[in-house]
């Protein structure tokens, strides 16, 4: 139990630094360095923590344990999963649950704006900031399972 609190810790302790530099993402592609406080960076970092450990308790863990139960925790199988989770996630949300009826919407995408919905149709830049979501979040899944799974196996040990 100490092992799975310990590697549930760091799974979601890794995130905060995987949550800032994504968030700062776009202000690094367009030279002007990481993000600061003003920004309202800690709000979001303590959102970040929230949510990791939301998915990770709800979903992670019992996948985790199932996978183990079944002798197919492999790095490989841990960090597909971790990729699938925020991947089902995200599609329910946009897809099942969420009607786009009417609705418009654009933003500034790295320096252009950018219409994203055209009443109620995902244009082109919907669609690679959907992609890029599901990476940004498939990417914190990864992380997070990988380095679960190798504390947990207490490979992860300096």
């Amino acid at each position: 139990m100490k092992t799975t609190i310990y590697a549930f810790v760091f799974a979601t302790l890794i995130q905060l630094p995987l949550g800032y530099f994504f968030v700062s993402l776009e202000s690094l592609v367009l030279g002007h360095g990481f993000i600061g406080v003003a920004n309202g960076i800690g709000f979001y970092l303590l959102s970040v923590l929230f949510v990791s450990c939301t998915v990770i308790l709800l979903f992670g863990l019992p996948v985790y344990f199932v996978l183990k139960n079944f002798r197919l925790n492999t790095t490989l199988n841990i960090a597909i999963v971790g990729f699938l989770i925020p991947l089902i996630i995200l599609s329910v949300l946009n897809f099942g649950i969420t009607s786009y009826e009417g609705y418009s919407a654009g933003e500034n995408y790295y320096g252009t704006y950018r219409e994203t919905f055209v009443g109620g149709t995902r244009t082109i830049w919907g669609w690679v900031k959907l992609f890029e979501e599901i990476l940004t979040f498939g990417i914190h899944g990864v992380v997070g399972a990988t380095i679960f799974h190798k504390v947990y196996l207490g490979k992860g040990k300096a």
